[in-house]
């Protein structure tokens, strides 16, 4: 499970794969947020991120309630990490 934030929303994301990107081909991890009862699920949100370099990634995210609006690509990028890796066998000190 992954945590996204946008505009200070956070979203619990487990519909995620390694497909091939709709705009040109190669391999992108997509964040698919469609299958959720929230604001990203009912604007039908995808997330398509690549690495372009250590700490730095190309982000490009639709949305839309027609086809030809989810088309439109809306670029985003990455950096980091901003903070240490946290994964449920090592528990952040943060948290604790």
């Amino acid at each position: 499970m992954l945590c996204a934030q946008n505009c200070g929303l956070e979203v619990q994301v487990e519909n995620n794969q390694i497909i091939k990107s709709r705009f040109d081909g190669r391999d992108v991890f997509q964040f698919d947020y469609t299958a959720y009862r929230s604001l990203l699920g009912m604007i039908n949100m995808v997330d398509e991120i690549r690495k372009v370099k250590k700490n730095l990634y190309l982000g490009v995210g639709t949305i839309g309630f027609t086809k030809k609006q989810r088309l439109k690509p809306l670029p985003f990028i990455l950096s980091g990490p901003a903070e240490p890796f946290m994964c449920t066998d090592k528990p952040y000190k943060k948290l604790l």
